[in-house]
């Protein structure tokens, strides 16, 4: 018997948005994007907006909790500033927004959370976590997650 043949699903046909409501607002990659995915321009604004300022919250978050408690080995270490302790911080505090924290946000589809989400790394909007040796985002012995 011959092996079956993988038929490919050809995706959803891009949203035509050249008459959308705030479609000005976007760059062209943005406005792929938003069509690729079928995202109005509003709602993919919006998602925009509240993932920056997630991931800058997150970051003066951690820069204020450096500064106030750095770490005991920060302590012994003589000339570094107290930004060079964030790794021994909380997941929560270290400055970074996850792609699951992302997901969380929104509901909508997560891959296209996902996809904004790696835009906004690709573009350097929004700062990932950082990556272990492994290839997998780096853990700090939090189980189960945030």
């Amino acid at each position: 018997m011959p092996p079956a043949k993988l038929v490919r699903r050809a995706g959803p046909t891009p949203l035509d948005l050249s008459s959308a409501e705030d479609v000005q607002l976007l760059s062209a990659k943005e406005y792929e994007l938003c069509s690729t995915l079928r995202l109005q321009p509003r709602a993919y604004l919006t998602m925009k907006e509240a993932m920056i300022n997630e991931n800058n919250q997150r970051v003066r978050v951690a820069a204020a909790a450096a500064a106030r408690a750095p770490c005991r080995s920060f302590a012994r270490t003589s000339g570094s500033s107290p930004r060079a302790c964030l790794w021994s911080l909380r997941p929560h505090v270290q400055g970074y927004l996850k792609r699951g924290q992302a997901r969380q946000m929104f509901r909508i589809d997560v891959n296209k959370t996902g996809k904004i989400y790696d835009y906004f790394v690709a573009v350097g909007w929004v700062r990932p976590a950082p990556v272990a040796d492994g290839g997998a985002p780096a853990t700090t012995g939090d189980a189960g997650g945030a």
